[in-house]
């Protein structure tokens, strides 16, 4: 730990300490001095109490950020009924209450769990042999990845030649958290998407480029709890790309309808 950031934290620390114990002689005396009056002046007693219940959010360790040295702080005095109320907390797959960040952690293709030992598929042994091998089903994996979203990828510096095998000097601006995880989860597996417009997109993998066409963007909704894309390419013509829920996309999946026109609006 540097010298800045300990003084940073010994002092915080000190400043904590300090106004517990000045706050805790405040309200013990205090209390024996109002001690004679009556019961008309309770409002003013619940008053004194919230504010030390406040106080001992303010004072608690456990919620010390030692990164920024700064302690809690409890702006409404209130605060502890309404945490009182509480009965449980509710937080989206963002991590809204945590760090908001969404982690690319596991996939499963062809039978086969990326990521199950170490928590991490982009450090998979396996999945990196796969994904340098060209295999087919990697392949189609990380096309909807990196197509199937409403990402924009933005150059910083168009001067300089983009690293492809590590997004380079490319970042993704994305509506939501789990696009952009799985986007850049995609570049870090080679599969880049380089740029995007309204009607093409380019995507970079193991060193070839490839242009699609973008026909159609079906966004998810509650409703439908998925979402479609339609691209175009040369090789493959056109091609419907789905992603979404388990409950949505599973029952979907047969075995030979990657091409498979017919079933196409059903996907959709």
């Amino acid at each position: 730990m540097c010298a800045s950031h300990w003084r940073c934290e010994a002092t915080a620390t000190a400043m904590l300490l300090l106004s517990r114990d000045l706050t805790r002689v405040f309200f013990t005396a205090h209390p024996r001095a109002m001690h004679h009056m009556d019961e008309a002046c309770q409002n003013v007693t619940l008053d004194l109490a919230k504010g030390v219940y406040a106080k001992f959010i303010d004072w608690d360790e456990q919620m010390f950020d030692r990164e920024t040295c700064m302690p809690a702080h409890s702006a409404n005095t209130a605060i502890s009924e309404d945490l009182g109320q509480v009965e449980y907390i509710l937080s989206d797959r963002t991590g809204t209450l945590t760090e908001n960040r969404m982690i690319f952690r596991r996939c499963c293709m062809s039978d086969t769990l990326y990521g199950e030992n170490n928590g991490d598929a982009l450090k998979d042994a396996r999945l990196l042999d796969a994904v340098s091998c060209n295999d087919p089903d990697i392949v189609k994996f990380l096309t909807v990845m990196a197509l199937c979203s409403t990402v924009v990828p933005i150059k910083r510096e168009l001067f300089l030649i983009p690293n492809f095998s590590n997004g380079g000097t490319i970042t993704y601006q994305a509506q939501s958290q789990d696009e952009e995880a799985l986007v850049t989860a995609a570049s870090k597996l080679n599969m880049v998407l380089v740029s995007k417009d309204s009607n093409t997109a380019e995507i970079s993998f193991n060193g070839c480029k490839f242009y699609y066409d973008l026909l159609d963007i079906l966004e998810f909704t509650s409703d439908r709890k998925r979402m479609s894309a339609v691209v175009k390419d040369v090789q493959s013509g056109k091609i419907l790309l789905s992603k979404g829920a388990d409950e949505t996309i599973l029952p979907r999946c047969h075995q030979g309808t990657w091409y498979n026109r017919e079933n196409c609006i059903v996907f959709m």
